[in-house]
């Protein structure tokens, strides 16, 4: 069976016997001068099974010095993967590389040119139609070809080859000569006791999708489990165990170019994804009432800044005085006059018909100036998605560049929704709390990024902590992902707030050398412009990115609302230059009001925030374990229940848990200085009556 493992090469009693029968392998007469490049594990096995079967003599080379493995094999070894020699002093060419080196090696081999008339070159990938596609594209008429897969290996062929499958193709065997090697390596083969499959390179590979692959594919997966040994081991699951065993101890590499060079595998892992979904989906539903909702939704929760806001208003609804204006990200100015009017003149001229699904150019060309102007970052129209919001925008992203397998790290405190997009989207979230102030440094961001890292997230100024990013946090990030073994991360930052920042520069990570293409920068026009419900964002990335985040769209919202892009292209182009300067002079004495009033409240740690409009101060003081107040006597034991014991008093204000910061709250600011007043009020009595023990 193609990819069946025998382990320890212990073979079945039958085999056995006719092993023992057998009569023993004569020579080939006479013998061949067999030459193998790539002397790796599989090379040497095959060059040990030539020489101790006297079927000819062996010279092999390879990139690795394997002097002291050929001597004990009785092969000789010629250093410096010197092919031009080995070829000289061979019959037959055995190409024993690892597969995805292939193309390589047989480019080099076809440099020879004349040097390889009259000579069989044979191949024993595990793959077939990508090495017979190269050898009769690359090799001269001149040299004839045999494609192979001996369909056993080091371990499953270590005592005997009885029974075991040799898939071979004639494909070009003209030659007399040749056609006298071809036949001698053949019987070589045959006299071992293989099982001979003469078959088309073709119709291997299909065969070998949905049984070698299919077994290597299995086995990883399952080896991806970290599953062991337990006391209650069936005679299936011991089974299980070896095959992950078997697998796993293959490299990389081989499994590699198993998905790689066959196109059949390809579609059988689709076809794999989709028959784990229909067995799963039969599994949940069988005998049982289904609400009619997709598993998908078993992923992801509500959102926690939603759901505290929609409980604040429930209770309002019941009569409450409850203060809710803290607990949202939402400015409580106006947009600038100019983006009012020209939304109404878009409407007044027919402009509310279906645009172009990144969005109209006019918008698309003020974002790329407004982009080159202030942040020294240069993009053309066609690498700008407007979207409906800078929240379509970052999940618009994240679907276009995670899959399954895929990691995405988001360094905490950081907005509630990128871990839940990252579950959408099928990619696993990875957090880790910065350290202390918040900013980034390369031995923080190592500790967490592996080889299955495709995404950062990254947020300046930050949400919900209110931090800029320096330059040397960013100079951080650029000098990790330029080194080895990180050159397919990619960078999402979130600058929705880049122009709500209180005397500090903010940069963006797309304007730092060689990180253009591999940022996507989204922003927006809901908090600096006030657009909260007008629902305009947009993203930057290299084209690639773009044109998916664009067919992504296509097939969601179409395309942002058509009369709110005419008033982004005003908030771009016609703000008056004072409005900007205005609108952060009165965020920073709301700041400073916040600030000055938690400094008052015993206990209560704060940050104070270079940009956007949150606080999240440490209210862990308070807490039960901490010397607050205890629970019997009406204590809270972490953010959660402090936030919800805040409604009590009046107060609505979101946990930190939400956002990955335990013992914290996130108070927004961007409301009236009266309701701030107010808010500061209930919150300081909490805390006093949580610390009176």
């Amino acid at each position: 069976v193609l990819g069946e493992y025998l382990t320890g090469g212990v073979l079945p009693q039958a085999v056995l016997a006719h092993l023992h029968a057998a009569k023993p392998a004569q020579s080939l007469v006479p013998p061949v001068r067999f030459g193998i490049i790539g002397f790796g594990v599989f090379g040497q096995f095959l060059g040990k099974w030539l020489v101790s079967s006297g079927a000819g003599t062996v010279v092999a080379t390879s990139r690795k010095d394997y002097t002291g493995e050929a001597t004990a094999i009785g092969v000789e070894f010629v250093k410096g993967n010197n092919i031009a020699e080995v070829v000289a002093r061979s019959d037959v060419i055995v190409l024993a590389p690892a597969i995805v080196a292939f193309e390589g090696t047989c480019k080099q081999v076809a440099r020879l040119g004349s040097a390889l008339s009259g000579k069989l070159v044979v191949d024993v990938l595990s793959v077939k139609m990508h090495p017979k596609h190269l050898l009769c594209k690359l090799l001269p008429d001149s040299v004839d070809i045999l494609c192979t897969h001996p369909m056993f290996g080091p371990q499953s062929g270590a005592r005997s080859w009885i029974g075991l499958p040799f898939m071979f193709e004639k494909v070009r065997v003209r030659q007399q000569v040749a056609g006298a090697l071809a036949g001698s390596v053949l019987q070589f083969f045959e006299r071992q006791g293989c099982q001979m499959v003469a078959m088309s390179c073709e119709e291997h590979d299909e065969y070998a999708a949905r049984s070698q692959f299919i077994t290597h594919f299995t086995g990883r997966v399952l080896g991806n489990l970290k599953l062991s040994s337990t006391p209650v081991d069936t005679q299936g699951f011991k089974a299980v165990l070896r095959l992950i065993d078997q697998t796993n101890n293959d490299s990389f590499d081989l499994f590699y170019g198993l998905y790689k060079h066959n196109s059949f595998s390809r579609a059988q892992m689709a076809d794999v994804t989709n028959a784990v979904a229909r067995i799963s989906h039969d599994l949940i539903h069988f005998n049982e009432q289904s609400a009619g909702l997709s598993a998908l939704l078993g992923r992801v929760g509500a959102s926690k800044t939603a759901s505290q806001a929609a409980r604040a208003a429930e209770l309002k609804a019941q009569g409450k005085d409850i203060i809710s204006t803290l607990g949202v990200g939402e400015p409580d100015y106006p947009p600038p006059q100019c983006v009012q009017q020209a939304v109404q003149e878009a409407f007044d001229r027919g402009d509310h018909r279906y645009t172009l699904v990144p969005g109209i150019p006019a918008l698309r060309q003020a974002i790329c100036k407004y982009l080159s102007d202030r942040k020294d970052m240069h993009y053309q129209p066609d690498e700008v998605v407007c979207c409906s919001g800078g929240k379509q925008a970052i999940y618009a992203a994240v679907l276009a560049t995670v899959e399954p397998g895929d990691e995405v790290f988001i360094p905490t405190p950081a907005w509630v929704s990128y871990e839940e997009m990252t579950k959408l989207a099928g990619g696993t979230p990875v957090t880790a709390l910065r350290p202390a102030g918040y900013q980034l440094s390369e031995k923080f961001l190592r500790a967490h990024l592996t080889k299955n890292t495709k995404l950062i997230i990254l947020c300046s100024p930050c949400n919900p902590t209110g931090v800029v990013y320096s330059t040397a946090s960013l100079e951080a990030v650029v000098r990790v992902l330029q080194s080895p073994g990180f050159e397919r991360v990619l960078v999402l930052v979130d600058e929705i707030y880049e122009q709500l920042v209180y005397g500090v520069e903010h940069k963006s990570l797309a304007s730092f050398p060689g990180m253009r293409d591999r940022t996507i920068t989204v922003n927006g026009f809901s908090k600096a412009f006030a657009m909260t419900g007008l629902r305009l964002g947009y993203a930057t990335a290299n084209k690639t990115i773009a044109k998916a985040m664009s067919s992504l769209q296509s097939h969601m919202t179409t395309c942002p609302t058509s009369v709110v892009q005419w008033g982004g292209v005003a908030a771009l182009e016609k703000t008056p230059p004072e409005w900007m300067p205005d609108v952060l002079k009165v965020l920073r004495v709301k700041r400073d009001l916040v600030m000055s009033e938690l400094a008052k409240m015993d206990g209560v740690k704060s940050y104070t925030p270079e940009g956007a409009f949150y606080i999240l101060p440490d209210v862990s003081a308070c807490f039960a374990s901490r010397g607050g107040k205890p629970v019997e006597k009406g204590g809270v034991t972490n953010a959660t229940e402090f936030a919800t014991k805040l409604l009590d008093y009046g107060l609505s204000l979101v946990s930190g848990e939400a956002f990955g910061a335990p013992g914290t709250i996130r108070i927004s600011f961007a409301t009236s200085e009266d309701q701030l007043k107010q808010a500061m009020t209930r919150l300081g009595q909490l805390v006093r009556d949580l610390r009176a023990t």
